[in-house]
Order: C-alpha cells, then sequence, then structure tokens
C-alpha cells in the first residue's frame, strides 16, 4: 500500500503537480518497512527503491531526492539480513558501485554495514576482503 502511494506521488511529481510532496525521507520511510518484511525479495525490491530515488532526482533535478547516506546503508543492511551466501560478493559490488556516484556519501555506520555483511557471509576469504 504504501509503496502505490509513492508510486503515485512520483507520478504527479513527473507531470508536474507541484504539489506532490516528496523527498528522501518518504524513500527511506518505504525502505525502513521493506526492511522489516519477511520477503524474500526483499534486498531485491530494497535496491529498485535506491535505484528510482536517483532516476528521480535526474530527472526532476531535485536533489532532495537523492539517496541519502541512511538510503544506502539501509539498503546495504538489508542485504546483510537476508541470508543470502553470496552476500559479501552483492555488497562489496554494491558499496563500489555507488562509490562512483558523487552524491554517494558513505557514513561511519555505513562501513560497519558492510563488515558486517562480510562477517556474516559464507565466503572462505571474508575477514580479508573486510580489512
Amino acid at each position: 500500500k504504501a509503496e502505490s502511494i509513492l508510486q503515485s506521488l512520483e507520478d504527479r511529481l513527473l507531470d508536474g503537480d507541484e504539489d506532490a510532496q516528496i523527498c528522501e525521507i518518504s524513500f527511506n520511510s518505504i525502505l525502513n518497512g521493506i526492511a522489516k518484511t519477511g520477503r524474500p525479495d526483499r534486498a531485491q525490491r530494497a535496491e529498485e527503491i535506491l535505484e528510482r530515488m536517483t532516476k528521480l532526482a535526474e530527472r526532476t533535478g531535485n536533489d532532495s531526492l537523492r539517496p541519502s547516506s541512511v538510503s544506502y546503508t539501509t539498503v546495504l543492511n538489508i542485504y546483510a539480513q537476508s541470508g543470502v551466501p553470496e552476500i559479501a560478493n552483492k555488497v562489496e559490488e554494491l558499496f563500489h558501485k555507488w562509490s562512483q556516484d558523487p552524491y554517494f556519501k558513505p557514513s561511519r555506520v555505513t562501513f560497519n554495514t558492510v563488515i558486517n555483511a562480510l562477517s556474516k557471509s559464507r565466503v572462505a576469504d571474508a575477514p580479508q576482503r573486510a580489512e
């Protein structure tokens, strides 16, 4: 339900409706909701929301729609909690991909989340990769 409301607001914003009030916090609320579901696809859904944020910010020129360190960290944490055996690879892949974005400003919590994901992975060299 919340995702459909967010989608409606996105559509209104793209149609030029100045009353469509949406910002990064709106998206983060959805990400937090996704994190609390037990759905097996929650990590992929969260990553899609993050991509929507970036595209919407670019299309509208509104930087307040860009993902924050909270947004990025939430998605990484969802992956870390997902129990997927290859989470170390996925989290590293996302972290390196996002590092190419000049708007990506990882926080201490972001780095700790990456280390946590590596520690939970079943990849043999995860401890060395965490360094």
